[in-house]
């Protein structure tokens, strides 16, 4: 159970995940910087503002007015008017360089060397414009472009999350009580779904372990028209993709097998955002900062979509810690949260119109010996299907749990929904 907080992110961001801004947050800064005829320059999550002189493309690189450019990714710059020097520095690294001049020196924590820019320096409106890219490489940084959006991606990943569990106080004091090693859950699970007079229903026994992985064995229930069908069913889940199975039993002429397994990979369920969440989640424990650097490439350019889905995960973590209450008792202690349809409403800034009603609750309840947990889900979209799901589990210490393995020679869905379109006579 130590991944109790970051699936409710999850499971909160599948929802909420849209191109709408957040207001007041890290997203909404970035989505109102865009949207202008001009070139954007997003470092980390914060938008570069310029007082007189914008960037502007020159040969394929953006230039930029060089204070602007070295202030911004939070160097701190000396100039010499007289001899038009220029010293920034930032952590271990300092590079000087004269305007005009096409050479730089970079010293890297005493190790110094001397690069050449491969586009020289310009002058705009008596202001020294210099290659954003360099000067951000040159500084340890990523940089990255993206031409849907006319914006320069500039990334520094050991600053931007090195204090980000100041930004989550109360999600970090329940991942300290979650380190005792629970990490072995064997689960009730209850999904319901109804949508244009079809009820499915399922109802199984989930075994969860720490390995990575998760398998639940259950029966699903099928009800239309007064005809009821059962199906018993399997899941896997296994690194970010899910396999299951069911028997649809010999009263249906189908060619589905008890023993054939299907997959789907989560980033197919969910939004890109909420799916890479989701696989961060599973991968990284209760460290924070591993699961935000396991959303990001940190080697390469920067990419824009990392670092807007790395600026949503925070304002959601930020906005559940402030959701989180924890209560200590003589043997331990009790977690909740509880998200609810006006309160990410109020979060987001926009109204979620698709939905009549969204509620997520979560609660554990530790002590030395084990943790009870429920986790409550169910969302209604306006005038359409209808959705609950009940987790109930205890967690208890282990070594990890038993390897949970994939299955081999899972089809992929899409064979599935084409077998399924078949059957109805229509045309995938």
């Amino acid at each position: 159970m130590k991944k109790t907080i970051s699936v409710i992110a999850a499971a909160a961001l599948a929802l909420t995940c849209t191109n709408a801004a957040f207001a007041e947050s890290r997203t909404a800064n970035i989505m109102n910087a865009l949207g202008q005829d001009e070139i954007h320059i997003i470092y980390n999550d914060t938008p570069v503002t310029y007082e007189d002189v914008k960037p502007v493309n020159t040969e394929g690189r953006v230039m930029i007015p060089f204070r602007a450019a070295l202030e911004s990714m939070g160097a701190t710059v000396e100039y010499d008017d007289a001899t038009r020097h220029v010293t920034a520095s930032k952590g271990t690294k300092t590079i000087d360089f004269t305007l005009m001049d096409d050479t730089i020196n970079v010293d890297d924590n005493g190790e110094k060397s001397t690069v050449t820019m491969d586009v020289p320096m310009i002058i705009v409106e008596d202001r020294t414009l210099v290659p954003i890219r360099f000067m951000s490489n040159a500084l340890g940084m990523q940089v990255g472009w993206d031409g849907d959006t006319e914006t320069v991606v500039i990334a520094d990943y050991d600053e931007y999350f090195a204090n980000v569990d100041s930004l989550i106080p109360n999600i970090k004091k329940l991942q300290s009580i979650e380190s005792d090693d629970f990490d072995v859950s064997i689960a009730d699970v209850e999904v319901s779904s109804e949508n244009e007079g079809t009820t499915t229903n399922f109802k199984g026994s989930a075994t969860v372990s720490d390995k990575n992985g998760a398998s639940v064995d259950g029966t699903m229930t099928v009800a239309n028209g007064g005809e009821t069908h059962e199906m018993p069913t399997k899941f896997i889940y296994k690194d970010g993709t899910v396999y299951f199975n069911f028997d649809v039993g010999e009263e249906f002429d189908v060619p589905i097998t008890a023993d054939q397994w299907y997959s789907l990979n989560i980033a197919d369920m969910f939004s890109e955002q909420a799916a890479d969440l989701m696989q961060a989640a599973s991968q990284s424990d209760s460290d924070i900062e591993a699961m935000l650097k396991s959303m990001v490439t940190t080697e390469g350019d920067a990419q824009f979509r990392q670092i807007t889905n790395v600026a949503a995960t925070l304002d959601a973590m930020e906005y559940i810690d402030k959701c989180v209450k924890i209560e200590e008792k003589d043997n331990g202690s009790t977690a909740s949260v509880e998200l609810d349809k006006k309160g990410m409403e109020e979060f987001l800034g926009y109204s979620l119109d698709m939905y009549d009603d969204v509620t997520i609750k979560a609660s554990v309840d530790y002590t030395d010996e084990q943790a009870n947990s429920t986790l409550e889900f169910s969302f209604a979209l306006t005038g359409g299907q209808k959705v609950t799901a009940k987790v109930t589990a205890v967690s208890k210490k282990g070594e990890g749990g038993e390897e949970i393995t994939a299955p081999e020679n899972a089809q992929d869905i899409a064979e599935l929904m084409q077998l399924i379109s078949d059957l109805n006579g229509l045309t995938a």
